[in-house]
């Protein structure tokens, strides 16, 4: 059995991904290999530069003395046993000289006249460069040029020394230093230490090594016990030093975090490729991109659009839409996007060839995508650059499909209308009953008030110390009490706030919000919410005086550290400029985020009610973050608030929608009807 092999056997067994415990091992593995990295140390230690600015450039321990001393020691003791091996022995003797019995002796004072006369490093820099005189010729040169000065045989004796260790030092590399390959044991590289670390998350091979980096990302290192970011930072630059040598690079996509990224810097580190990708990283196979398509306008009249290919002319009807980025756009690029993906690789046709058999069989497939693994993510929320990303979250709904049918037949007229299609495909394909109306809310997607208390006791169990609980318990009850949807929440800054004359009520303070449509409009906020937003803002010790807050601060703002990690930083730092002083807040929450928090709270009341009743727990367990927003329109309208009021407070452009939260006239009747026929009526 293989070292390697006796070390997996060994190893205890992974935990990833969740957090790694070390267990007692019965050796600590060995380091083998002598890199180029380490005889560059061990020079500049012969040099005397000191320790810890050796550790800070060679090391992936940094600025732990005591690992950089053990390993200057291991590699004295590797270069030693290696010029023994070799049968060098005067390189072995040289090299175990400590640096510090040749240091050179401080000069004795003297007249100012001396200062004149070199040294005899520096006579001999300038005088023999090419190192052709012995040191005993050196030295008669010297008295012969400079009879007033004088050579210390002791120093002369010792910088002839310095000049053989650092010879033996190359000739050694030349014969032991190797470079690393990917199939080589991380213990043979790294710190013993640091070795066991890695391998107790089963990391045993440096290409394992690189396999683990690029598939975590940038925080590849949490999972494993007792490695910190800056030693994961080293390990990363080591793998790149070494990129040549393993025959690899740890890709720039994997190390970038996802959510302070720029879309532009993400999508310039992923290349376009011809899969079941993300539009934008989308590069369609010539023979199905659509330039010779069936269905391409032939007439004689000039096209409107001039794109070249299906992509091209999807991209310049998307161009055409009102607020790119905002819901409803990206909303209609993913319906556009699911259909030229489905048409290129499961139908194995360009997009501007597709039949009404083909429409159709698309609108099945929407109802129920196979193969499962290809179309639908395994995770939610992923980034569009995420290799797991993919184009469908499951099955579609038929008001789901009806709506994706609405949105492509649009698109296919304007193309028509364009004269880029000939005709649209989708005018012949019947559309699914949809199975609520248009305009029709589902408003039982919402807590009752029984539910909305569990929530609430539940929030009140969380360490009212920890800043991540206290953010969760402020965005539930700014959630519930604002209406707002989930993308007004994550957009939200400090300064959307501020104060209406009110005429009798006196100044109150108001959220003004942008919502669908980039529709402004204004939330009144309650008087009792408004100590909720001071003791937030205070806990992330920004103050209690809202209208003292800088404009771009977030509402829901970032912790310092991981988001979720228990105790973390209470406010992400902002930053000042240098010069001005002027502060410039961290940058909030975005939408995934937000709903993860709303998700973590929704399961926890779950937990927390389970034991009592089994069916409020089913229903937390189904809610999504929208279902406050329509809790918001129930519970208000219920407590006698005016229906023109809440129709403005939730931005609806009509006020039959709002109406569709009156429960109050169906829970009358059916307590009339309760009190009319009891069960002894009935029996």
């Amino acid at each position: 059995m293989s070292n390697l092999e006796t070390r997996r056997a060994n190893a205890p067994a992974s935990t990833l991904p969740r957090p790694v415990r070390s267990t007692p091992r019965r050796a600590m593995p060995t380091r083998e290999y002598l890199g180029l990295e380490h005889f560059a140390m061990f020079r500049g230690y012969l040099e005397g530069i000191s320790l810890d600015k050796l550790a800070d450039r060679y090391l992936e321990t940094g600025l732990d003395l005591r690992m950089a001393k053990s390993t200057l020691r291991w590699i004295r003791d590797r270069m030693l046993a290696g010029a023994r091996r070799e049968r060098d022995y005067t390189a072995a003797r040289l090299l175990a000289i400590a640096p510090q019995r040749l240091a050179s002796l401080p000069a004795p004072a003297g007249p100012a006249t001396v200062s004149a006369v070199p040294t005899l490093e520096e006579f001999a820099e300038e005088r023999d460069p090419h190192q052709c005189f012995s040191q005993r010729e050196l030295i008669a040169l010297f008295e012969a040029e400079f009879p007033g000065g004088s050579v210390d045989r002791a120093q002369a004796r010792n910088e002839r020394l310095r000049q053989k260790q650092v010879k033996a030092l190359f000739r050694l590399q030349q014969l032991l230093a190797i470079r690393p390959e990917p199939h080589h044991h991380v213990a043979g590289w790294f710190h013993p230490a640091v070795a066991a670390r890695l391998e107790s998350a089963g990391i045993f091979t440096l290409a394992e090594l690189a396999d683990f980096i690029e598939s975590r990302g940038p925080r590849w290192y949490a999972p494993i016990d007792r490695l910190g970011e800056v030693t994961a930072t080293r390990i990363r630059g080591w793998l790149d030093e070494h990129k040549d040598a393993l025959g690899r690079a740890i890709s720039a996509q994997a190390l970038i975090p996802a959510r302070s990224a720029e879309h532009q810097r993400l999508r310039a580190t992923r290349p376009r490729v011809a899969a079941i990708v993300a539009l934008e990283y989308l590069l369609l196979p010539p023979e199905l991109n659509g330039a010779r398509g069936r269905n391409r306008y032939v007439g004689e009249a000039a096209r409107q659009v001039t794109a070249a290919d299906d992509l091209g002319a999807i991209q310049a009807w998307l161009n055409t839409l009102a607020h790119p980025g905002g819901n409803t756009w990206i909303s209609y690029r993913g319906h556009a996007e699911r259909l030229l993906l489905w048409a290129v690789f499961e139908r194995k046709k360009a997009f501007s060839d597709l039949s009404i058999e083909d429409i159709t069989a698309f609108r099945e497939f929407l109802a129920d995508p196979q193969p499962h693994a290809t179309w639908v993510a395994t995770r939610k929320n992923l980034p569009r650059y995420h290799p797991a990303w993919r184009p469908l979250a499951g099955k579609a709904s038929p008001t789901t499909v009806r709506h994706a049918m609405t949105v492509l037949s649009s698109m296919c007229r304007w193309l028509t209308a364009t004269r880029y299609l000939a005709s649209n495909p989708f005018d012949a394909v019947k559309k699914p009953n949809a199975s609520r109306q248009a305009g029709q809310i589902d408003v039982g997607r919402s807590l009752s008030q029984r539910q909305w208390q569990i929530l609430r006791d539940y929030l009140k169990t969380l360490n009212p110390d920890d800043p991540a609980a206290i953010r969760k318990r402020f965005l539930v009850r700014f959630a519930y009490v604002t209406g707002t949807r989930l993308a007004e929440i994550s957009a939200a800054k400090a300064g959307q706030l501020a104060r209406r004359s009110l005429a009798d009520l006196g100044e109150r303070w108001v959220l003004v919000v942008r919502g669908k449509g980039n529709k402004l409009r204004e939330v009144e906020l309650p008087t009792a919410a408004v100590p909720l937003l001071e003791d937030y803002f205070e806990a992330r010790g920004l103050g209690r005086v809202l209208s003292a807050l800088h404009k771009d601060e977030p509402i829901i703002g970032r912790l310092a550290v991981a988001d979720g990690e228990p105790y973390a930083a209470r406010v992400a730092p902002g930053s000042y400029d240098r010069v001005s002083g002027a502060y410039t807040p961290a940058a909030g929450l975005g939408r995934n985020r937000i709903a993860e928090l709303f998700r973590e709270c929704f399961a926890g009341a779950a937990a927390f009610i389970e034991p009592v009743s089994a069916a409020d727990a089913a229903r937390l367990r189904e809610a999504t973050p929208h279902w406050l927003r329509h809790t918001f329109g129930s519970h208000t309208l219920e407590r006698g608030a005016d229906l023109h009021a809440v129709r403005d407070l939730m931005g609806h452009a009509n006020i039959s929608t709002t109406s569709q939260y009156l429960h109050s006239e169906a829970a009358r009747r059916a307590r009339s009807q309760d009190q009319a026929f009891q069960a002894e009526d009935l029996l």
